[in-house]
């Protein structure tokens, strides 16, 4: 049947054929939940969803699914939950854009003021009931309000379950005591593989590190162990090398540019780091707080601010951590404290490592778990206890 030019089919046909659906229904008994995951499952994989209605005529749920899944493309303008938190996953998909409920405040916020002036001339003129109309808009009005209430309540205990319920994700920014072959980026320098022989013999498998005893303890997912044999903190490295794509630095920012933080969120960082930036005698230079340029974060303590602020600045939410490694230069070790004090970053200083050739034993490695571990556990709440 077609209507002013315009084919009338059903529901199910309209949302299996369309290429672009876009909802404008007022919320209230007969659509509250109309398009639900079944209908939703109805639309082409490529389909555009435009919701500038209410978020309460369909399944949220179901439609995150479909988006996180690589599903359709999605502008969303109304939530269950508004405003929509800053960590929301609608927030953080490549294939949604997230508005603020906006979309009627331009042309529908005109033409509401308008109604609204004819009204009340209406009203002056005695050409309007003011009682009849407002039990009328009231009870229309409450009707709506009370369906909106009673979903934005079960969102926001169901996100609040979720949050609470998922698990945690970690992201590890080290130097050689934190590799293991295969276990880091392909390309990065590694120093602990298998078959080490006499170079390290008691570390005969992944499962001998701090970290993986670390991931295994409290059911952590590991988002990415960016960790990197010899690596300074700073752009400085060995014999006064500049080394922008290896250094702590340079490796926190590839992850930016390639989009990791975009597309996870991390909920712990473990930075482990400041050894080579010792041993290698960078230029050490002074505490900066601001105004770092490029020559300044050639030097340990302006290198070890700026990823400071730089990991604090992009990963806001998270919890983060500076272990503070033994047998490194008190100079460094003083300031690295000062430093996280000011960023407020906890810092876990380790005592007592035992080692081989400046590296971890599988004792070693044992003491750096437990310390790292206990201190997290301590004053980290996002740190669960997966095996007990």
């Amino acid at each position: 049947m077609k209507k002013n030019g315009i084919e009338v089919v059903s529901l199910d046909e309209a949302l299996s054929t369309a290429d672009i659906v876009s909802f404008h229904a007022a919320l209230n008994e007969k659509t509250c939940g109309i398009i639900t995951k079944e209908k939703l499952d109805l639309l082409k994989d490529d389909a555009l969803i435009v919701n500038t209605a209410r978020a309460g005529i369909l399944d949220e749920y179901a439609l995150i699914e479909r988006l996180k899944s690589g599903k359709n493309f999605a502008v969303l303008d109304v939530y269950l939950q508004e405003p929509l938190p800053s960590d929301h996953i609608l927030r953080k998909l490549p294939n949604v854009i997230a508005k603020s409920h906006t979309s009627g405040s331009i042309d529908g916020g005109e033409s509401m003021g308008i109604k609204l002036v004819n009204d009340i001339k209406k009203y002056l003129n005695g050409e309007k009931d003011i009682d009849t109309w407002i039990e009328r808009s009231y009870v229309k009005n409450m009707t709506s309000d009370k369906l909106f209430y009673k979903l934005r309540d079960e969102a926001k205990k169901k996100y609040e379950e979720e949050k609470t319920n998922k698990m945690k994700n970690l992201f590890i920014l080290g130097d050689s005591y934190s590799t293991y072959e295969n276990h880091i980026p392909e390309g990065n320098a590694c120093y602990y593989k298998e078959n080490m022989g006499e170079i390290a013999p008691s570390i005969e498998c992944v499962e001998n590190t701090w970290w993986h005893k670390f991931i295994e303890k409290t059911g952590l997912n590991l988002i990415l162990n960016e960790s990197y044999s010899g690596s300074t903190i700073c752009n400085t490295g060995y014999y006064g090398t500049y080394c922008p794509d290896t250094s702590f630095i340079g490796r926190f920012e590839r992850n930016v540019k390639n989009g990791l933080f975009k597309n996870n969120d991390v909920d712990i960082v473990i930075i482990f780091g400041g050894t080579n930036d010792s041993w290698a005698d960078v230029p050490v230079g002074k505490l900066m707080y601001e105004n770092k340029n490029e020559e300044d974060i050639k030097c340990a303590l302006p290198g070890f601010c700026y990823l400071l602020e730089r990991v604090k600045t992009v990963l806001k939410d998270a919890e983060i951590y500076f272990v503070i490694n033994t047998e490194i230069k008190k100079e460094l070790t003083d300031n690295y404290k000062k430093a996280c004090e000011k960023y407020g970053v906890e810092y876990i200083e380790l005592t007592d490592i035992n080692k081989e050739e400046g590296h971890p034993t599988i004792l070693g490695m044992d003491q750096i778990f437990n310390q790292v571990y206990n201190y997290l556990k301590r004053r980290c709440k996002k740190t669960p206890d997966h095996k007990k």
